[in-house]
C-alpha cells in the first residue's frame, strides 16, 4: 500500500507511521412549507479526511446542490399529490477541477391504491479517469404500488447516455436498463421477494456492444412463530456467472437477545469453458449471539 499516493502524493495509503489531519463540512439552508420546498446545501471533504467511523465513498472535493419543488393536492380521487421539482449542482476537487455539473427535472406522483411513479429527466457533464464527457443524459421512469395484501410490484426504466466505467479507458455509451421486483405473501408466514435486474450498452459512435448483464435475486422470508424464523437469500450475476445462496435461522430467546446461524455459499458456473456446470469456489458457516445491553 505505500506506493498507493494521495493528496497530490503527499501521503502513502500504508501504515507508514505518518500522520496527517482533514476536515469535513456540511452547510445547509432551506423551506418547507404545504406547497413549497427550497434547500440549499454544501458540502467539502479535505483530501485528506477520513471517516474512522463511517463509511465516505469519496473525498477531495467539494459540492453545491440547490433543490425546488412544489407540492400540488390535487381534489380527485386517483391522484393524491403531485411534486415537480428541480435539482442542480456542481461538483469540484481542492485542485479546482470541476468534476461534474448536473441538472434534473423529476416529478413524484402518489396515487391511490399505494401508487406511486417517478418520472425523471438527468442532463450533466463528468470528468472521468481524467476524460471529459459531455452532453450526458438519462430518462429515468419508476414506480412501485402495493395494491393488495398479498401481491406487490415495483418496476424501474432508464434509458439515456452512460460513462462506461468498466471500460479502459471509460467511454460513453448507449445504455438501457431494467428493473422489475415485488413481493409475493401467499400467507401471514411466508414472504417471497423476487427481483430481476436488466442492463445493456452499446458504444456511442461505433454501437459495438460494451456489456450485457442481468441478475436475478430471490429473497424467503418464513416466520414459524414468534421466535423462530427463517430467511433465504439465492442470486444469479450472469456478469460474473456465479450464484449465491445465503440461508440463515434467527432464534428470538427474549427482547434483549436474538441467536443467528446461517452460511453462504459461492458457486461458479463453468459450463461455457470445460462442461462442469456450477462448481462452490467458497463457503463459510457462522453462529452469532447479539445482546441489547440497557444503559
Amino acid at each position: 500500500m505505500n506506493d498507493l499516493h494521495f493528496d497530490n502524493g503527499r501521503h502513502t495509503a500504508g501504515f507508514d507511521g505518518e500522520s496527517f489531519w482533514g476536515h469535513a463540512v456540511y452547510l445547509g439552508t432551506g423551506r418547507m412549507a404545504r406547497h413549497e420546498v427550497i434547500d440549499l446545501s454544501y458540502y467539502e471533504r479535505s483530501p485528506r479526511f477520513r471517516a474512522d467511523n463511517g463509511f465516505e465513498p469519496e473525498n477531495n472535493q467539494r459540492k453545491i446542490q440547490f433543490y425546488a419543488g412544489y407540492n400540488l393536492y390535487p381534489m380527485g380521487q386517483i391522484v393524491h399529490s403531485l411534486r415537480p421539482y428541480l435539482r442542480a449542482g456542481r461538483v469540484w476537487n481542492f485542485d479546482k477541477l470541476i468534476k461534474e455539473d448536473y441538472l434534473s427535472l423529476e416529478m413524484d406522483a402518489h396515487l391511490t391504491a399505494q401508487t406511486n411513479i417517478h418520472p425523471a429527466i438527468f442532463v450533466n457533464r463528468e470528468n472521468f479517469r481524467g476524460v471529459q464527457f459531455d452532453n450526458i443524459w438519462l430518462f429515468h421512469l419508476c414506480g412501485h404500488s402495493n395494491f393488495s395484501r398479498p401481491l406487490g410490484i415495483s418496476s424501474a426504466v432508464n434509458y439515456g447516455h452512460q460513462i462506461a466505467r468498466r471500460e479502459s479507458p471509460p467511454v460513453l455509451g448507449k445504455e438501457f436498463s431494467f428493473y422489475l421486483g415485488g413481493y409475493i405473501k401467499p400467507s401471514k408466514r411466508l414472504l417471497i421477494e423476487p427481483s430481476f435486474n436488466y442492463t445493456r450498452s452499446n458504444h456511442i459512435d461505433t454501437d459495438n456492444l460494451l456489456y450485457e448483464t442481468y441478475t436475478l435475486r430471490t429473497h424467503m422470508r418464513y416466520q414459524f412463530n414468534r421466535e423462530l424464523s427463517f430467511r433465504l437469500i439465492t442470486q444469479y450475476n450472469d456478469f460474473y456467472r456465479n450464484w449465491e445462496i445465503d440461508p440463515l435461522i434467527t432464534y428470538q430467546l427474549n427482547p434483549f437477545t436474538l441467536l443467528y446461524a446461517g452460511s453462504t455459499h459461492d458457486l461458479h458456473d463453468y459450463d461455457d469453458y470445460d462442461n462442469t456446470g456450477l462448481k462452490q469456489t467458497s463457503r463459510q458457516f457462522f453462529f452469532k449471539i447479539q445482546y441489547l445491553i440497557q444503559m
